[in-house]
C-alpha cells in the first residue's frame, strides 16, 4: 500500500516492554534513538530501504546499557517529564548518528532539530526510572507513519535485535 500524504514521519527507539501494536497514544515505556523525522515522500519502496539500513545497523551494533538519571522538563512549555540516560562507552551516541546519516540520506527533516546530532539528548519519556536504574537496549524499533504521527495513521513498524 503507498500512502497518498506527501510525506512519512520516521522515529527509532528501544521499547522496555515491546507492544503488539504501536499506538502513539499510548507512552509506552521507552527509550528514543532518533527523535521524529520526516521524509519527504510516502513510498513503500523508500520505508522498506529504510527498514533494511536500520536492519544492517542493528545487525553490526551491540547490545549495550543506559543508565538513568535526572528527570528533566521536555518541550518548550515544560509538558513532558523525561528521565535522562547515559551510556558510559558512547554507544548510543554512536547508533544515533548512525541513524542520522541513513535518514540524511534521504533528505529527512528533523522535527525535533534541537535533539538530533549534536543536541542528542538521550532520555526515556516515563517517569518511573529511578536513577541508576540501568535498562539493556538490546533491540531497536523503527516506526513509519503516513501523514504524520499526531494523525494516527497508517502506522507501520519493524523491530531488530542488536548483537
Amino acid at each position: 500500500m503507498t500512502s497518498s500524504s506527501p510525506y512519512d514521519d520516521y522515529t527509532v527507539i528501544y521499547f522496555q516492554n515491546e507492544p503488539s501494536e504501536y499506538n502513539p497514544e499510548e507512552h509506552n515505556l521507552h527509550i528514543t534513538l532518533l527523535p521524529l523525522v520526516r521524509v519527504p515522500f510516502a513510498l513503500d519502496s523508500i520505508a522498506a530501504e529504510l527498514a533494511e539500513q536500520v536492519k544492517n545497523i542493528a545487525d553490526a551494533t551491540m547490545s549495550f546499557t543506559m543508565t538513568a538519571g535526572e528527570k528533566a522538563w521536555f518541550r518548550p512549555d515544560n509538558s513532558l517529564e523525561v528521565v535522562l540516560l547515559s551510556n558510559a562507552d558512547g554507544k548510543h551516541m554512536k547508533l544515533h548518528h548512525q541513524l542520522t546519516e541513513v535518514f540524511n540520506r534521504y533528505n529527512a527533516e528533523s522535527l525535533y532539530p534541537e535533539y538530533t546530532g549534536v543536541g542528542f539528548n538521550p532520555h526515556m519519556t516515563a517517569s518511573e526510572a529511578n536513577i541508576g536504574e540501568e535498562f539493556l537496549v538490546d533491540r531497536i524499533t523503527l516506526i513509519r507513519s503516513h501523514a504524520g504521527f499526531q494523525s494516527g495513521h497508517g502506522i507501520q513498524t519493524w523491530t531488530y535485535p542488536l548483537k
